[in-house]
């Protein structure tokens, strides 16, 4: 089974529009080899979107910044693109955040990263 550590937020939108477009949790699973579906739930939870397939009479919605949920599959869309540049945006960030402690490590040759297993 797959662990989802390393998957990157770009393959865990691409599950997430497949589980909006009507893939179920368990199918998802195993092309995906992921160990759960919850965990697919868990990305949904943090990308602000909401899966309210469980009630069948109501669509899917996402839950924006005011609490306002959103069921229109046009701004759906437009919210799943907003969701997908801010994890890029994020993804972004953290490179060069790590770009920039690696060159920092190397030219004052000092660690800066926490050791593991070190007390604060």
């Amino acid at each position: 089974m797959r662990t989802s550590r390393g998957m990157s937020d770009l393959i865990r939108m691409q599950i997430i529009q497949e589980r909006l477009s009507g893939a179920s949790y368990s199918s998802l699973r195993r092309k995906y080899n992921l160990n759960t579906g919850d965990i697919i739930k868990r990305w949904m939870r943090i990308f602000g979107i909401m899966d309210n397939q469980r009630k069948r009479s109501q669509p899917f919605s996402v839950v924006d910044p005011l609490n306002e949920s959103i069921e229109d599959p046009t701004l759906l869309k437009q919210a799943l693109k907003k969701a997908i540049c801010r994890a890029e945006k994020a993804e972004l960030r953290s490179k060069a955040f790590e770009t920039m402690i690696e060159v920092a490590e190397a030219k004052y040759k000092i660690a800066i990263r926490k050791k593991h297993g070190t007390r604060q």
